[in-house]
């Protein structure tokens, strides 16, 4: 059904001819020409002269500028540019497609990559307020505290297209989500509500399971141990370390990859070794390691039993061919000989 506030008609500076709006159906497939998603169904515009021009409608609706929390010292810019050179900010991706930029410092966020985390405009936030009095179980912005991130994580839900991929499981996000929108951080709600320890779990009963940090560069590139590394969209005072989020010494020895610009102190990378923590694993491996040795040993022998046994059977078929095939022989030159 369309929103009382949704115009029929739109004249989009994209497109020469009017959009009417219309929910479409799943069967429907073509592509956004602002995000490069596939209109699939749900609200979208298209052109009422038939040019097969569709736009999503969170993405008709975009704003020509913008003021979003990863970047809040500059507004950005909508931007038609088809440069893939650089990375979004946001997904870490080429950049395709349409995108809002900052001409100063060079950030760029794929239009659906700022969408996804742009807080409501004022009039949707007074109406949500509104919703949560009325609502007992309304639970849009709670704030949880998430231990593989430094801020505090608002629960907030995703409908526009966009690229960026949940930091727990790598899938991209969509529906209910808990983020950071100044690191453009985001976990899936079930991911983030995941429990930190499992006790019992039927594949490993013996040891509770710990939920750890993924701490990786999500775009597995190369790092490459750097004496020096300043980057320069930040200050020299605000340089930040991009496994634990806190201030580095912009003078003292990271890994870096170049290609996301990703700077990891070394102690992040390389974590000090608990010796007696280290001992106990060990220890577990070595005890695994003796079950299964003995399970190897015990199903060699067994093959061993049955190689003997097929050796001897074998020895027995041929011994039986050998002498069929002597008896016929025999019985043959004795015909002859008749």
């Amino acid at each position: 059904m369309k929103a009382a506030n949704t115009p029929s008609l739109l004249q989009h500076p994209f497109h020469e001819h009017a959009l009417i709006f219309q929910e479409l159906s799943e069967s429907f497939h073509l592509k956004c020409k602002i995000c490069g998603f596939s209109v699939k169904g749900g609200p979208a515009y298209h052109c009422i002269e038939y040019c097969e021009f569709f736009l999503h409608k969170s993405c008709a609706e975009l704003p020509p500028e913008i003021q979003h929390p990863s970047h809040p010292q500059h507004p950005l810019v909508f931007s038609s540019c088809s440069s893939q050179r650089f990375r979004c900010y946001g997904c870490r991706n080429a950049l395709r497609g349409k995108r809002y930029q900052c001409y100063d410092c060079e950030i760029h966020l794929h239009a659906g990559c700022a969408a996804a985390t742009l807080p409501p405009p004022k009039e949707e936030e007074e109406h949500k307020d509104e919703q949560k009095h009325k609502d007992k179980d309304h639970h849009e912005e709670d704030m949880i505290e998430h231990f593989a991130h430094n801020h505090p994580l608002a629960s907030f839900h995703v409908d526009a297209p966009n690229y960026i991929r949940c930091w727990a499981c790598e899938r991209r996000i969509s529906g209910r989500v808990y983020g950071c929108r100044a690191c453009i951080f985001v976990l899936h709600e079930s991911c983030a509500l995941a429990p930190r320890e499992i006790m019992n779990h039927p594949f490993h009963p013996q040891h509770p399971l710990t939920l750890l940090a993924d701490l990786k560069c999500k775009i597995e590139c190369d790092l490459v141990l750097r004496d020096r590394v300043v980057d320069e969209h930040y200050d020299y005072e605000e340089q930040y370390c991009d496994v634990c989020e806190t201030l580095r010494n912009p003078e003292l020895g990271v890994y870096y990859g170049e290609e996301c610009n990703y700077a990891a102190e070394i102690d992040c990378v390389i974590p000090k070794v608990d010796p007696e923590k280290s001992r106990q694993t060990e220890d577990l491996k070595l005890k695994q390691l003796d079950g299964q040795i003995s399970r190897e040993e015990e199903e060699l022998e067994a093959l061993k039993k049955k190689l003997e046994r097929s050796m001897k059977n074998l020895e027995e078929f041929k011994k039986e061919r050998r002498e069929i095939s002597s008896s016929r022989v025999q019985r043959e030159a004795e015909s002859d000989r008749g």
